[in-house]
Formats: structure tokens, C-alpha cells, sequence
């Protein structure tokens, strides 16, 4: 029996380990006019270095500027947000859903040519086709089994006599 796994996959994709939470408008305000009085700061020290206001009032004022609207550029998401952990749990990594859908433990699968297949997988699923594998039943028993991996949604296990283990709750 083929279990559908996109709610698995989508699970994955719309999960995410921080979110943007945006600034008050007052704190949004407060961080742009310190942008603005590190602004001046940079031209009152250029003046400082030049020693002269009159001659270089164009370019102080052009400094200010330039340097304000390129600091808002650069730095605009501290300016407009932050990002924050969330408390949510990730999905499970493959290995563990499948694990927890059929009943079963310590879930490995090797690929056709030898080679361990990756069960800790975040959103994906291994590439369509069949795969060696054991687990241990709820008695401890080394057993083998068959994944199948059909159109990128759908997996499956299957016993040694090719007849569907059942997912758990599942009495088809």
C-alpha cells in the first residue's frame, strides 16, 4: 500500500526556523534618523579633514546624502524588521515518518548499487524506484523490506513475498 506523502513535503516547505517580524513604526522612525545623524557625522568629519565648510558645502552635502541613501539601501531589513526563531517543531526527517507511519524502527535502505540511501531527508524523497531495506520490528526482529518510490509523492514497503506492510491505523 502506497502512502502519500505531499502533506510531508509541503510540511517541509513551508516550514521555516525563523520568521520577519516588522518594527513599529516609531522604531522604524528612530533607526533611520540615527542613519541620518551618522550621516552628518561623516560630513562634519570630512569638513574636519578639509578644514574649510564654504569650499566643500556641495560636497558634504552630496556626501550626506549619498552616504544616507545608500545606508537606507543596504541596511533597509534591519531598518524595517528582524528575524526571530520560531517555537515550531520541524517536520520529521523521512527516515522518522516513515518509521512513525509504518510502526517500525531503525529504518535503512540501501540504493541498486550498494550505496546508503539518505532517509534524513528534509522535504524530499528519494528518486522513483525500489530500494533494499531493513528495519526492526516492535519484537526487536531484523526484517527486510522494499521501499518502492513512485511519481515523487507516493512510498511504499513491501515484505520479502512482495505483499504491502500497512501503515499504522490503516486496515485496508
Amino acid at each position: 500500500m502506497m502512502v502519500d506523502f505531499s502533506k510531508w513535503v509541503s510540511d517541509w516547505k513551508n516550514y521555516a526556523p525563523w520568521r520577519y517580524v516588522p518594527l513599529s513604526e516609531g522604531d522604524r522612525n528612530l533607526r533611520y534618523l540615527l542613519v541620518l545623524v551618522l550621516s552628518v557625522l561623516v560630513c562634519l568629519a570630512y569638513l574636519k579633514l578639509e578644514g574649510d565648510f564654504g569650499e566643500h558645502e556641495g560636497v558634504c552635502v552630496l556626501m550626506t546624502v549619498v552616504y544616507f541613501v545608500a545606508a537606507i539601501a543596504l541596511i533597509a531589513p534591519v531598518l524595517t524588521g528582524t528575524r526571530v526563531e520560531t517555537k515550531e517543531a520541524s517536520p520529521p526527517v523521512l527516515s522518522a515518518q516513515l518509521e512513525k507511519d509504518y510502526g517500525i524502527g531503525s529504518l535503512t535502505c540501501l540504493t541498486g548499487t550498494g550505496e546508503r540511501l539518505d532517509l534524513d531527508l528534509e522535504g524530499g524523497l528519494p528518486d522513483q524506484g525500489t530500494y533494499s531495506c531493513t528495519y526492526l520490528d516492535a519484537k526487536g526482529t531484523l526484517r527486510n523490506v522494499t521501499l518502492l518510490s513512485a511519481d515523487g509523492t507516493k512510498l511504499g514497503l513491501y515484505d520479502t513475498d512482495g505483499k504491502a506492510l500497512k501503515p499504522v491505523g490503516k486496515d485496508e
